[in-house]
């Protein structure tokens, strides 16, 4: 590095700033993979909240507009909607997708129609949602409607 004394102005040469630039590409080559694997985890379960947070949508909209509301899940494509409404989305096909409920709200196809009433209670259910590092387990009380979500 230059001086400011030496009766020239002060500042970087090209070698350190090549050498700064080396390191920082190095750290940037190491650290970004590590990120992009982390983020992956977190790209799950965002999807597994949305999905809960639809389920959520889905049983207010039954109580707000005093109809029963039908909650149809495709797990073949891990899709779901609620139809004649904008509730709808896709979970991840890395997920693993199980889903207990009565035998009459299970459809054709592999899908499975989740029912919620104008009165607050539901078809019932629990949805079990594994990846490789943890579990959720969704629960739709039957008396209630609630729906609560738990992670493993």
């Amino acid at each position: 590095m230059l001086r400011a004394g030496d009766g020239q102005e002060a500042g970087y040469s090209l070698i350190e700033l090549l050498c700064v630039l080396a390191v920082f590409s190095l750290i940037t080559l190491v650290a970004v993979p590590s990120f992009q694997g982390a983020r992956g985890g977190v790209d799950e379960r965002s999807a597994i909240s949305k999905f809960t947070d639809s389920l959520r949508s889905a049983r207010q909209l039954a109580l707000t507009t005093n109809f029963p509301v039908r909650f149809v899940v495709d797990l073949d494509e891990k899709s779901y909607v609620v139809p004649g409404s904008r509730i709808s989305g896709h979970l991840p096909q890395s997920l693993n997708l199980r889903i207990r409920t009565a035998q009459s709200d299970i459809l054709p196809d592999r899908r499975v129609s989740l029912r919620f009433y104008p009165d607050g209670t539901s078809s019932g259910a629990t949805i079990d949602i594994a990846q490789s590092d943890h579990r959720s387990v969704i629960s739709i009380n039957w008396l209630t409607g609630r729906v609560e979500m738990e992670e493993r």
